[in-house]
C-alpha cells in the first residue's frame, strides 16, 4: 500500500484539541480519516465513529488504531479532487441521503469533524449540523471558500471560528446557545498553537472570531 502522508495536513490540531478541552463531546463522527486526526479521537472519554471513502485508507488506519471504528461510504466515480460544482444533481442527492441515513446517537454534545473528500464537505455539513452542536471542517481558508463552495454552508443558528494558519484554515461552528465565547475557546487553543509551533516550526497560527458570531 502508497499512501501519501504529510504533515502539513495537521494544521487542524491546535483548534480541534482546543474545541475537546472546552466543550468535551460525547460523540464524535470523523468524515475523512487520517494519520494526523483519527488518532486525536481515540483514547478520549466518547464514542466515535469515523467515515473513509477510499479502502486504502481504512486499512492504513484499522490497522494502527485498533479501537477505531470505521465504516466506508462508497461515492463512486468521485475522487479527492472532485468539486462540488462537478458533481451531478444526482450524486448530490445520494450524499445527502447517505449522511443523513448515518446512525447518530441522542447524547447533547456531538462534534462533527469534516476532513474528507472536497465535493462532500458542504453536502455533509448542511445535512447533519441539526444532529450535531459542533462542526469542525477543515480547509477554509478564504483563498479555497468559493472553490469548495463552502460558502453554501447554512450556519443560522450557529456562531463560528477559524484557526489562521499559514497552512490550510480550520473552521469551527458552534450552536450560537452552547457558545462559551472567544476567550474560553482562545485560552484553551494557546498551549496546542505552542506546542504544534515547537513540533513543526511553523508561526502565524490565530484564532479569530466571524464578524457575524452572536452572543
Amino acid at each position: 500500500m502508497k499512501i501519501e502522508s504529510n504533515w502539513i495536513w495537521a494544521s487542524h490540531r491546535p483548534l480541534v484539541l482546543a474545541v475537546i478541552d472546552v466543550y468535551r463531546p460525547s460523540f464524535v463522527l470523523e468524515l475523512g480519516i487520517g494519520d494526523f486526526s483519527t488518532p486525536l479521537f481515540q483514547n478520549k472519554e466518547f464514542d466515535y465513529l469515523g467515515v473513509e471513502s477510499d479502502p486504502e485508507w481504512i486499512e492504513r488506519i484499522s490497522e494502527k488504531y485498533l479501537y477505531a471504528e470505521i465504516i466506508r461510504h462508497d461515492i463512486g466515480r468521485i475522487k479527492r479532487g472532485t468539486l462540488y460544482d462537478e458533481l451531478t444533481p444526482g450524486e448530490i442527492a445520494a450524499a445527502a441521503e447517505y449522511y443523513q441515513n448515518i446512525s447518530i446517537p441522542d447524547d447533547f454534545s456531538k462534534l462533527l469533524f469534516s476532513d474528507q473528500d472536497a465535493s462532500t464537505r458542504v453536502i455533509s455539513i448542511n445535512v447533519l449540523r441539526d444532529k450535531f452542536g459542533m462542526i469542525l471542517y477543515h480547509d477554509c481558508e478564504p483563498a479555497v471558500i468559493s472553490t469548495y463552495r463552502l460558502d453554501l454552508i447554512n450556519r443560522t443558528g450557529f456562531n463560528r471560528y477559524y484557526l489562521k494558519t499559514p497552512l490550510a484554515w480550520t473552521g469551527f461552528m458552534i450552536r450560537a446557545s452552547e457558545d462559551l465565547g472567544f476567550e474560553a475557546l482562545n485560552t484553551a487553543i494557546i498551549p496546542h498553537i505552542d506546542q504544534f509551533t515547537a513540533e513543526y516550526g511553523i508561526s502565524g497560527l490565530e484564532l479569530i472570531p466571524d464578524s457575524g458570531n452572536t452572543r
